[in-house]
């Protein structure tokens, strides 16, 4: 089995700023192995607050647009 990988990353947004992202990737069975990206925010924190903002924008300008969040 192979060893799940972590880290953090930085993303700049021209409307919510900069926020800091903790990545995990973990391996999915298969060969030649896929994987699965997951980045998440501390809870409470600025980074999580901005990630919601950003998820909230995306959201309005989907329903301005006519499209469907989930697609």
């Amino acid at each position: 089995m192979r060893e799940t990988v972590h880290g953090t990353k930085l993303f700049r947004h021209p409307q919510v700023g900069d926020i800091t992202l903790d990545w995990d990737v973990y391996p999915l069975p298969g060969d030649p192995g896929p994987v699965m990206l997951v980045h998440t925010a501390e809870p409470g924190s600025a980074d999580a607050e901005r990630l919601h903002l950003l998820a909230s924008l995306h959201a309005t300008s989907a329903a301005r647009a006519g499209v469907s969040s989930a697609g």
